[in-house]
């Protein structure tokens, strides 16, 4: 067992936000919330083999867009209460992704009720859809989840009972009716399940970046640090020229445009999370390859809402199997609204290699 302290945040958010690969919440707000909650209560982090096989997990997520809405701690709260409501046990809590904010989901829930967060989030990248990070329950026959949603300025809440895809669509619809974004527990599971499913120590894989990029001070040698981690590289390093962003049925889309030193033009698309990257009209990777574009006036990650014209970054990428995937970005079909969305807002063709 581990515990996460008030001097341990840092490392496992800016972690975090390298594995969001875009997506996953800001780093801002994810020092506000780790700071929160290891100030309420130490939290204690197990291993997945720390905790009995047949006890129950719930998944602790954020649902909406990046570039709006309202998540206080009081939601964080409430979800666990409308869970438990609904006759719900709660043994252990765990992400549902990896990112700058999503690291923390469960921190503050564990630290008021006294559960453990376990390290075996359902996936250890950011993912755009709440299916992608529901560890394959999808195809489980006759499974049944429960999903609980807080969030708005006026603390609009749901709960709701059916199928995975149903619940998570209904879920991705209110968070625009509660502002953009909604803070989420969601699909008990027994351990055994998650162990199975999930990304067994991907919180430590954070921890452990996020040390390794503290561990230097200035921004090109982060960028190393952190690419060197991952076993990546660097795909270019030049300044923000365009970027594009509508909101697309609860996603942030569009793309950034960025032209190098040598005046080549590079586009990364996103739906939240970065998916794609082209030099000019050839496509040099796709997720769930980790696509991350630096800051290189602080050497820290960006995630989509953040990027900002004019701004100097350098773009990396690190192979998918450098993180842990979860059961959830195995199955070919999950790509396919995502592949949709491209085409219809963004008028690319992407085949997504899993």
């Amino acid at each position: 067992m581990d515990i996460i302290r008030l001097g341990d945040v840092e490392k496992y958010v800016y972690g975090g936000a390298v594995l969001g690969g875009g997506g996953g919440g800001s780093i801002e707000e994810g020092v506000k919330i780790g700071r929160i909650a290891t100030q309420i209560s130490p939290i204690k982090l197990l291993d997945v083999d720390e905790i009995h096989d047949e006890k129950n997990l719930v998944t602790i997520s954020m649902v909406g867009v990046q570039s709006k809405g309202v998540i206080l701690p009081y939601h964080h709260i409430r979800v666990i209460e409308l869970m438990r409501m609904f006759n719900v046990e709660v043994d252990g809590l765990i992400g549902s992704e990896c990112g700058a904010t999503a690291i923390t989901h469960g921190w503050i829930q564990a630290a008021v009720y006294g559960k453990p967060v376990v390290d075996c989030p359902c996936d250890g990248r950011a993912h755009p859809t709440g299916v992608m990070g529901a560890m394959g329950l999808h195809r489980v026959k006759g499974y049944r989840t429960v999903q609980a949603a807080c969030g708005g300025e006026e603390n609009l809440e749901i709960i709701v009972s059916g199928n995975i895809e149903a619940t998570s669509r209904v879920i991705r619809q209110f968070s625009m009716e509660a502002g953009g974004c909604v803070a989420v527990a969601r699909n008990p599971v027994k351990v055994n399940y998650a162990k199975r499913n999930g990304a067994p120590g991907a919180l430590k894989q954070a921890y452990k970046i996020g040390e390794t990029i503290l561990s230097v001070h200035k921004p090109e040698d982060r960028i190393e640090a952190a690419v060197k981690t991952l076993g990546g590289k660097i795909i270019c390093r030049g300044e923000v020229r365009g970027k594009k962003v509508e909101i697309e049925g609860g996603f942030d889309v569009g793309y950034i445009e960025v032209i190098d030193e040598r005046n080549d033009l590079y586009k990364v698309t996103f739906v939240n999370e970065y998916m794609s990257v082209h030099r000019w009209d050839e496509i040099v990777t796709t997720f769930p390859n980790l696509i991350n574009i630096f800051s290189l006036k602080t050497g820290l990650p960006l995630n989509s809402a953040e990027i900002k014209l004019e701004e100097p970054v350098a773009i990396t990428v690190a192979d998918k199997s450098a993180i842990k995937i979860g059961e959830g970005l195995r199955d070919q079909k999950l790509y396919d609204p995502i592949k949709r969305i491209i085409k219809d807002k963004l008028n690319l063709e992407l085949e997504f290699k899993i």
